[in-house]
């Protein structure tokens, strides 16, 4: 069960634990090196860059829209309604 908790906390999904719990062998994260194993848990860790990584991009496109803003903001005589 602790197995269970530790791979959805990984980012798992039911699935994806279904087809890996042959693997579990004891108290998490104790797995058989199976390759299906890690071909899951790299396909997975490779789905969190890509996300991380869409993530920072959003984020600094939402600070340089700030910026620009407070920035306009700072040189007129105030706000306008958009």
């Amino acid at each position: 069960m602790a197995q269970i908790r530790k791979l959805l906390e990984a980012g798992l999904s039911t699935q994806q634990i279904a087809y890996l719990l042959p693997c579990a062998t004891g108290a998490a994260p104790d797995l058989e090196p199976c390759p299906e194993l890690l071909d899951t848990l790299r396909t997975r860790l490779h789905g969190l860059d890509e996300h991380i990584g869409t993530l920072v991009r959003s984020r600094q496109a939402l600070h340089d829209y700030i910026d620009a803003t407070e920035r306009r903001v700072s040189t007129s005589a105030g706000l306008r309604r958009c």
